[in-house]
């Protein structure tokens, strides 16, 4: 049964760069389109939105909320569903779902970033709900490879506390001693590139400009 409609003021979205799936931010060629095509009447898929403490967070559909506020539009018909806890906006975001029939398919680096999304909201609910590799393999619509690569990188390394633009703590990792240190920068390889690691800070500030609206 397809969820109701709910009319929601464009002003009220919130649009948080935690919660942005794709690991370079929106992409403007694509809200320009999008606004073409709103500019021709054409009907886009409502905005997937979240409810979590009073306020509207977008999950799904970033582009089409752009592109509506470009158009100048004051309200959209959005899907809305109540998260208990932040754990559930995270996981929404990594799912594959309103990925698959996406005209902006996803890159490898969005995949490396939806996939360690749903790991990490997997670990830091108020009950730890931790899952096999073939589940967030098939959450994410990614290999099982690529899915026990990011459980291994998370087991290894401890996570964020809350995936949040605000505050995002220092990745650490625990000894052999069980004490708890500042993870180490990664080391540049031979032809001078980063080993890939997961870093919330840069990934947020890979979003560029983001409408952060009250």
């Amino acid at each position: 049964m397809a969820k109701k409609l709910t009319e929601l003021k464009l002003a009220d979205l919130v649009l948080d760069p935690a919660l942005q799936a794709r690991a370079g931010g929106t992409q403007q060629f694509h809200i320009d389109d999008l606004e073409e095509a709103l500019k021709k009447g054409a009907k886009l898929p409502p905005p997937e939105v979240m409810l979590y403490k009073e306020k509207h967070y977008v999950v799904d559909g970033w582009h089409r909320v752009k592109a509506r506020l470009a158009r100048g539009q004051k309200v959209v018909d959005c899907r809305v569903t109540e998260a208990k806890e932040w754990a559930d906006l995270v996981l929404a975001v990594g799912s594959s779902n309103h990925h698959r029939n996406s005209p902006l398919k996803r890159t490898h680096d969005d995949k490396w970033r939806d996939v360690r999304l749903v790991v990490w909201s997997m670990h830091n609910r108020a009950k730890p709900d931790v899952r096999s590799v073939g589940w967030v393999a098939e959450q994410v619509d990614v290999s099982w490879n690529l899915a026990k690569k990011a459980v291994e990188e998370y087991t290894a390394k401890s996570g964020p506390k809350e995936p949040t633009a605000e505050a995002e703590p220092e990745p650490v990792y625990t000894g052999r001693d069980g004490k708890k240190r500042p993870a180490k920068k990664p080391e540049a390889s031979k032809n001078g590139q980063v080993a890939r690691s997961f870093d919330w800070k840069a990934a947020d500030a890979a979003v560029g400009s983001v409408c952060r609206l009250p």
